[in-house]
């Protein structure tokens, strides 16, 4: 069970990493326990803070942040050229390595 301490910190408890180990099918040692303990709390509460924080965009805004969007352009582009640079092709598809 998640704890929080003086500090509003989130604790993650060594019962709660074995049971998070054992579902994601991870083999940790008591040494990892306590490693990914603090890494685990940690993330959390980072989650917390950004779960908390309030802000609105009249101030993003205000500050001329959302504004500074670049332009999009238009670019006109030779179909047939890039075609042409295919090595390969088949029943008039352009053939490309297999990525997996």
């Amino acid at each position: 069970m998640l704890k929080k301490d003086s500090s509003s910190k989130i604790l993650v408890q060594g019962e709660d990493i074995q049971k998070l180990a054992k579902l994601s099918r991870i083999n940790l040692e008591k040494k990892g326990i306590k490693e990914f303990s603090k890494q685990l709390s940690s993330i959390l509460d980072y989650v917390n803070k950004i779960q908390n924080y309030k802000f609105t965009t009249d101030k993003l805004i205000e500050d001329n942040k959302i504004l500074q969007l670049r332009a999009d352009k238009v670019v006109d582009f030779d179909a047939q050229r890039i075609v042409k640079q295919f090595s390969d092709k088949e029943k008039g598809l352009l053939k490309v390595k297999k990525i997996l």
